[in-house]
């Protein structure tokens, strides 16, 4: 007996031991992916105060509010476009790593992000980065709404020739995306499970697209194009702000190409914003008819806002570089949407927010608005040690660092390096209130200032003239198509 009692302590020393080892060393834990130096990194915050307070009444305003709805959690979504593409989600604070991922072309993986999380997304390849105010890993067949935003190519650009990303589309078969063309272009798309659709689009041209919710596409084409995703309402329904990149790369230039709406609430206070820091003349087309729909005279430093009507497109051109967002001022009065037939809230429902994404570039004057009548909150991260100046005021920002800025109104914006720069505002009442958004791409700091060789096609009158931008950023070939013509024909004998 003495022998089996000596054998059963030693067998239940030794499992007590492996207990141990596994608290510290878990038995079917993967090796660590470290990326020492990464060639890509993506800055963000997740919003601190996610939840709304409506009007118990909202035909009344001075009745209390109460809590609509609140998320405790982001979902973000990394999104490779080559196989073997490693990156690393870290808590920007505390240096911590959160998640991190292997990925093989067209491969999609999510990580779920608390309230205030500061974060940063490392990866030695180009990603597809996607804030989601989705509060768990989805399911099959889900839907959920679209995001508000311009997706980035896998160069990292917002123009390009090919995009790997993942859809996140509303109910009911809604075609929430539009695909630019901003050249001739056939366009293939491609659904993670290898069914295949083509669309042919125009020079200046547009496609809307239904897209499967959290479902992840290839789109590749022949020719230049823009993706993006979204709406704008009319009357009813929140408005979810987002800024416009140029067609010539960035944010600050003189061509832009979005979606617009027929027919804009004209009592709610939101639409078009175009910010200069030097005075300039804006010329606004309907895409479809390319047609002039308004001219308008910018003054620098000031801006204006724009409702441009009837059209669901539109072509934004301008003499000197501008900027060019969709914002919400902040008032939550609207038309009542009865009085238009539609069934969404009262005259004090008129609710917008946004988080959205913008790269900063280097010495170039950016002038950005942030909405008077909102609580707002802008996020400046840089990758090294930068000078930010805002207005006439320097800020120091430290490498992998941020600082945070609140005062609404116009800001000239200059740095002497590249940054991120997140923009989230929101309705200003209640003094308490909080942010619910969609969604947001984030772009690659380590891309700000790469530019797309991209041909553009002018909307002036007459014949069309075309613009090669080269993707150093020079405008190098300008060919007035009709006056070639003109002249090949006025040489021809009689």
């Amino acid at each position: 007996m003495q022998p089996q009692k000596t054998l059963k302590n030693k067998l239940s020393c030794l499992v007590i031991t492996i207990f141990i080892v596994c608290l510290n060393f878990p038995l079917f834990s993967s090796v660590h992916i470290s990326i020492s130096n990464p060639d890509y990194t993506y800055y963000g915050v997740v919003p601190f105060k996610a939840y709304r307070y409506n009007l118990t009444d909202p035909h009344d305003p001075n009745t209390p509010y109460q809590l609509q709805a609140s998320a405790n959690m982001t979902l973000l979504s990394v999104v490779a476009s080559e196989d073997n593409t490693n990156f690393v989600v870290y808590n920007l604070k505390t240096g911590k790593q959160i998640s991190e991922g292997h990925l093989a072309s067209m491969q999609n993986q999510y990580t779920l992000l608390p309230n205030g999380t500061f974060f940063k997304v490392v990866s030695d390849k180009i990603v597809s980065v996607l804030l989601i105010q989705y509060g768990s890993i989805p399911l099959s067949n889900v839907t959920n709404q679209p995001p508000h935003t311009f997706y980035t190519t896998v160069d990292g650009l917002y123009v390009g020739k090919k995009f790997v990303f993942m859809a996140n589309e509303g109910s009911g078969g809604a075609a929430n995306y539009m695909i630019i063309a901003l050249e001739k272009s056939t366009v293939t798309i491609t659904k993670e499970d290898n069914t295949v659709a083509t669309i042919s689009l125009d020079a200046n041209a547009y496609k809307n697209y239904p897209f499967s919710a959290f479902r992840v596409y290839k789109i590749e084409s022949t020719g230049n194009i823009m993706l993006q995703a979204g709406d704008i309402p009319g009357v009813g329904g929140d408005v979810h702000c987002f800024a416009v990149p140029c067609i010539e790369g960035g944010f600050v230039g003189k061509y832009f190409i979005t979606k617009s709406i027929t027919g804009y609430d004209e009592r709610r206070d939101y639409g078009y914003r175009i910010s200069a820091t030097e005075d300039a003349k804006v010329t606004v087309y309907d895409l479809e008819t390319k047609q002039v729909i308004k001219e308008y005279n910018v003054v620098g430093g000031v801006g204006i806002g724009i409702k441009p009507p009837g059209a669901n497109a539109i072509f934004v051109q301008s003499d000197k570089p501008i900027t060019l967002s969709l914002v919400h001022n902040g008032s939550i009065e609207q038309t009542h949407p009865l009085e238009s037939g539609g069934f969404y809230g009262g005259p004090y429902a008129g609710y917008g927010e946004a988080v959205s994404f913008i790269g900063v570039r280097a010495n170039e004057a950016t002038e950005l608005y942030l909405p008077v009548e909102s609580l707002v909150e802008v996020y400046f991260f840089a990758n090294q040690q930068t000078q930010v100046i805002i207005d006439d005021t320097t800020q120091t920002i430290d490498a992998d660092n941020y600082f945070v800025y609140t005062i609404p109104g116009n800001h000239m914006i200059k740095s002497n390096k590249d940054i991120i720069v997140e923009i989230n505002h929101w309705n200003g009442v209640p003094n308490f209130q909080g942010i619910l958004f969609t969604g947001a791409i984030i772009p690659s700091i380590e891309t700000v200032s790469i530019n797309p060789t991209v041909t553009i096609t002018h909307m002036g009158e007459g014949f069309p003239l075309m613009y090669i931008i080269i993707g150093s950023g020079v405008a190098a070939v300008a060919v007035i198509v009709g006056l070639l013509v003109m002249r090949r024909r006025s040489s021809k004998p009689s």
